[in-house]
């Protein structure tokens, strides 16, 4: 068994005593075990099968077990708990590494990330259309680093540098498009670039270039050889950047502004005249846009203006961004967790559908609310109709106000229809952070069918 524990926190402050973790494996099965030291504590425990039976990279279920353990071991040493021995409690020493060689980038470094959306300072640039819109692409997180020995080296975004399985060979084997691409790049040693594997050939209805996270993710998740055999047949990624966070060893992220550092990479990378290196693409106020169907119009900088790009050109959505802004403190972390900086905000264009919907917990239809929420509704069950049978969608607590938990909180008033708001549909047919709009009363929970559902293009980010 393997003991953690943590400083005291918002779960043990009564106590004042130190939070604890456990797991342990044994054969194909991992517990976890939780709470406060010497107090009660809680577990649950999973059983593993074993991977790719028959096939040359097998793995058996206990081999399937000691890699979770493992990776939910990695997963609370970089979030702050700190592994002791579980008979005498001392702290088993462990290395924390708190700043850059640049030779390699260490496992517990952080990159920043935007907020889910924008902060209050943004919105306000927002709304005075002060604000840069970058196009939000829909690919998964790596970085580059030419490091001190004049070498590419490619990082994923738990800092991995290549393949959880093929640890001898780097991630830009896998790419020899992009190594190739980068050898053309004149750039001092200790220079980081922070980006996106993303698509370069997918196309929607309208001829637009579109993003496939689910086939980045195949490439990314696969070995070297089956990656390299997918891209041949399949089509080449290209890494996309989106900022600069060192130049030559120096801390552009707390140093340099947004709009020069955009300024800079969107220079290095277009020059290369590589189109399997790329820079975000940026939105200014003024500028003439080509999309939703018409020849041009002006973008105003306005919230309006860029959801209607994104509506033209079938996009996610954009990252809005503070132009004056630089990061300080929230552009990297050794704490094994992004930060979130105020100037950078997510601005998603929404979908919307009607549902069937149902709360009744004691037949494990919805969730009742935690917390001041405790009496009332936590979350509803959303369903769709298909030949004359409810399939089942996602959960839906999100949108609820105070008065809605406790207004709907009633298995009698069911079953409802509900306009809800989520973000896209999933591969599976549920969809992505849905939030309660309102009831329609002018429909019929028979109305709700899934013809609604639309071919889903995401997949849970997920490391290699």
């Amino acid at each position: 068994m393997r003991e953690f524990r943590k400083a005291v926190g918002k779960s043990s402050s009564k106590t004042k005593r130190p939070q604890v973790w456990r797991i342990e494996q044994k054969g194909n099965k991992v517990t976890v075990s939780w709470g406060v030291l010497d107090g009660a504590m809680q577990s649950t425990t999973q059983t593993f099968a074993g991977n790719n039976i028959g096939k040359k990279n097998e793995k058996s279920p206990e081999q399937v077990a000691e890699e979770e353990l493992e990776r939910q071991v990695e997963g609370q040493l970089s979030t702050g708990w700190h592994e002791v021995d579980p008979k005498t409690g001392a702290t088993i020493s462990k290395e924390v590494i708190t700043e850059l060689d640049f030779v390699t980038l260490p496992k517990n470094l952080r990159f920043w990330k935007p907020r889910s959306k924008p902060a209050a300072g943004l919105k306000e640039k927002i709304d005075k259309g002060e604000a840069i819109w970058t196009r939000k692409r829909d690919g998964m997180q790596h970085s580059l680093l030419y490091n001190m020995n004049g070498e590419w080296k490619m990082y994923s975004s738990l800092m991995a540098p290549a393949h959880k399985d093929e640890p001898e060979i780097p991630w830009l084997e896998r790419y020899p498009q992009i190594q190739k691409a980068l050898s053309k790049l004149i750039v001092p040693k200790g220079t980081v670039f922070v980006g996106e594997l993303v698509t370069a050939f997918e196309r929607n209805k309208a001829g637009f270039d579109i993003d496939s996270l689910v086939y980045v993710s195949t490439i990314v998740k696969s070995k070297f050889e089956e990656a390299v055999l997918k891209q041949t047949n399949g089509g080449w990624l290209t890494f996309c950047g989106f900022d600069i966070p060192f130049w030559g060893t120096k801390p552009w992220y707390k140093e340099v502004e947004v709009s020069r550092r955009l300024g800079a990479i969107h220079e290095l990378l277009i020059n290369t005249g590589d189109a399997h290196l790329s820079h975000v693409e940026i939105f200014l106020k003024d500028e003439v846009i080509h999309a939703e169907g018409r020849e041009a119009f002006d973008f105003d900088g306005s919230y309006k203006d860029a959801m209607a790009i994104a509506r033209g050109f079938e996009w996610e959505g954009f990252v809005a961004l503070d132009p004056k802004a630089t990061y300080d403190n929230e552009g990297i972390t050794f704490a094994g967790k992004a930060e979130r900086p105020l100037g950078a905000g997510k601005v998603k264009l929404k979908k919307e559908a009607d549902f069937v919907v149902y709360w009744d917990p004691e037949k494990g239809q919805g969730q009742w609310g935690k917390g001041k929420k405790s009496k009332g509704v936590g979350s509803v069950a959303a369903y769709l109709e298909e030949t004359k049978e409810l399939r089942y969608i996602a959960k839906v607590g999100g949108g609820l106000t105070d008065e809605d938990v406790i207004k709907f909180a009633d298995p009698k008033l069911y079953p409802m229809v509900w306009k809800v708001e989520f973000m896209r549909w999933t591969p599976n047919g549920s969809i992505r952070e849905p939030e309660f709009v309102e009831v329609r009363t002018d429909k019929k929970p028979e109305e709700c069918t899934t013809e609604q559902i639309e071919q889903g293009d995401d997949e849970e980010d997920s490391e290699e």
